[in-house]
């Protein structure tokens, strides 16, 4: 626990999300609530930011479990984002 615990603690260049995230060649969806007291607006955008054609979804009116909060909003999102070749 203690190394995930540094992982996102860290704010140097080593940590997270850091620059290996670059590597990233997967379609990405970073989805975020935006009350989320874990992950800022701004690292949620760093991290779509660093990632080759990476998209952002910032959830209004929920918190860090997005999938839970509000499944009905991020279904859909969800789905349409897998249906994209």
């Amino acid at each position: 626990m203690a190394a995930v615990r540094q992982l996102w603690l860290d704010d140097s260049e080593a940590g997270y999300p850091g620059e290996s995230v670059r590597n990233i060649r997967a379609r990405l969806l970073v989805v975020r609530g935006d009350e989320d007291q874990l992950v800022s607006r701004t690292n949620a955008v760093e991290l779509a930011d660093r990632v080759a054609g990476a998209t952002f979804l910032n959830v209004p009116f929920t918190d860090h479990s997005v999938q839970e909060s509000q499944v009905q909003w991020l279904l859909p999102v969800l789905d349409e984002f897998l249906q994209k070749q």
